[in-house]
């Protein structure tokens, strides 16, 4: 289950099209992209590729968690849901309130 579900929010090729058509969008953004794209190259010229490469694929590799939980959260889904597509123990999941009067309730 929690693999289908990553594979049905996390990493739906569709998603990343339409993503990068937007950013297009963005003023500002091709010009970051260009700063950015600048940086890395005279990164990679000092380092050498093959430290350069490790690190940028670890980098992708760990900011993508934090793009999928953004992406997750956007799409409405609850807390309860994405703690257990990431494999959490449902007795830590805190049940949601029910009622007014479940808010009042420490």
């Amino acid at each position: 289950m929690q693999d289908l579900l990553a594979r049905l929010f996390w990493r739906d090729a569709e998603i990343h099209r339409e993503v990068a058509e937007y950013l297009e969008q963005f003023p500002g953004f091709a010009q970051a992209r260009r700063a950015y794209e600048a940086v890395a190259k005279r990164v990679e010229e000092t380092v050498g590729f093959d430290l350069y490469d490790e690190f940028q694929t670890q980098l992708l590799n760990y900011s993508d968690y934090e793009v999928c939980a953004y992406y997750a959260f956007g799409m409405g889904l609850r807390r309860e849901i994405i703690r257990q597509m990431l494999g959490r123990e449902r007795d830590k999941v805190k049940k949601a309130p029910q009622t007014d009067r479940d808010l009042d309730t420490p």
